[in-house]
């Protein structure tokens, strides 16, 4: 009976337990209350006597995976928001300088906790790629304050600021008066690229990518792949087709001279047709890009993540990307994917843009290249026409052009439809003739 009875009462405190973790564990919303399932709940954790926090979109309800929450901390007095804090992790913030706000946006993948400290020093750095330490811990105004920064394996210290002004570092400190509030800072640089990474996007390559258009209303969205090989013998092929129908928009071929300006240019487009051209717009809009990564000087790349290196300099990612995009886009990362010493991918994602068209709603592109072959890559032989062109093609184009631009020029016809005949004296419409 003892045996029953105690087996009894451990299979009550069993269950009372299991409850109590569930419980635990179960989302709430601010009130304590158990959110709905598939939602997730952000917790705040602030001195409200120091600052005020908000967060937006509000929601009671809790929040779907992938929604975008921003944080908006405002300090009182003469207080800044010393860090930011999402589940323990110092993150990057928006701050403006004049009233010291600051922001930060993340998007939610599960429960959150948000922790902002606010005080009479700010510490401003990417806790990704090092870290920085002040002593004391807690300073106060006019007292001495000792700052120390370290980076991170695969990073250097590049410099430590005091509002935004480069310090020297004394045994690798700095050491000064705290007489208002200050913001300090540091910035680290990842190392450079690999000369054998980058040589990996010369020769013969294949990039299999794909470009999405993301606009706030989902109808006005474009998922597009597109393809570009680097073939033998200095030819060039490009596809861009529909992602969902598989429909082809063009296909190109192209045979580079010597100085790198096509000589020729077969095209296909979406309705079939064949067409030469000289032109080297569409070359230098998707062929070039590649080739210029793979040129630049490896102190434009650097490590950003484990087999992640990214194009530090803003201006350099935007002159390599508007080809690419089509668009004078400003560029929010441009990044390298490294295995060994060959670059895999190539992803770059852009700020959000505003078109004139879809009635103004804005957008966020992104462009994905997979690196399928190293070295071996080979352009398609389907539609390559066996029409020589030798070096005097441009001087021909260039005498065509140069007739074409009198008032009139005479030209014998060849082939004609049957039934024509040849005006006296020779055919001199512009554009008949050969």
């Amino acid at each position: 009976m003892r045996k029953r009875f105690l087996l009894a009462i451990s299979l009550v405190l069993t269950l009372l337990l299991a409850t109590c973790i569930i419980a635990a564990c179960h989302p709430k919303d601010p009130s304590g209350n158990n959110l709905p399932e598939g939602k997730y709940a952000v917790s705040l954790s602030f001195d409200s006597s120091m600052g005020s926090v908000g967060i937006s979109p509000s929601s009671g309800n809790g929040y779907s995976e992938g929604d975008r929450v921003t944080i908006t901390a405002t300090p009182s007095g003469n207080l800044l928001v010393r860090e930011i804090l999402l589940d323990g992790t110092p993150v990057n913030l928006d701050e403006d300088l004049q009233t010291g706000v600051c922001t930060f946006s993340f998007n939610v993948n599960a429960n959150a906790t948000i922790a902002v400290k606010f005080d009479v020093i700010a510490l401003r750095y990417d806790s990704r790629k090092g870290s920085v330490e002040i002593n004391p811990e807690n300073p106060s105004l006019n007292n001495p304050v000792t700052v120390r920064a370290e980076a991170k394996p695969h990073f250097q210290l590049e410099s430590v600021l005091v509002n935004g002004t480069a310090v020297t570092l004394a045994s690798g400190a700095y050491s000064f008066n705290l007489s208002a509030p200050t913001r300090i800072g540091a910035t680290f640089l990842g190392e450079e690229i690999s000369e054998a990474a980058l040589n990996s996007l010369k020769g013969q390559t294949k990039y299999d990518g794909s470009y999405f258009y993301d606009f706030e209303t989902d109808e006005y969205d474009a998922h597009m792949d597109v393809m570009t090989v680097f073939g033998a013998d200095t030819y060039i092929y490009q596809k861009e087709s529909d992602s969902v129908s598989g429909q082809i928009y063009y296909e190109y071929i192209y045979k580079l001279a010597d100085n790198g300006i096509n000589l020729a240019a077969v095209c296909k487009n979406l309705n079939n047709e064949v067409t030469e051209t000289v032109d080297t717009d569409n070359y230098n809009d998707f062929g070039n890009p590649f080739r210029y990564i793979a040129g630049l000087d490896g102190s434009y790349i650097r490590f950003e993540e484990e087999g992640i290196y990214a194009v530090t300099d803003a201006e350099m990612a935007k002159r390599i990307a508007t080809p690419i995009t089509g668009w004078n886009e400003s560029i929010a990362s441009m990044r390298l994917s490294v295995t060994g010493n060959k670059v895999t991918a190539i992803d770059i994602v852009t700020n959000r843009m505003n078109p004139t068209g879809n009635d103004g709603e804005s957008y966020v592109s992104t462009y994905h290249f997979d690196i399928k072959e190293h070295g071996t890559a080979q352009v398609p032989q389907t539609f390559i026409q066996p029409l020589p062109h030798v070096a005097e093609h441009a001087n021909l184009i260039a005498a065509l052009d140069a007739a074409q631009a009198e008032d009139t020029y005479k030209v014998t016809m060849f082939q004609h439809e049957p039934g024509y005949v040849e005006p006296e004296g020779g055919e001199t419409r512009p554009g008949y003739g050969d």
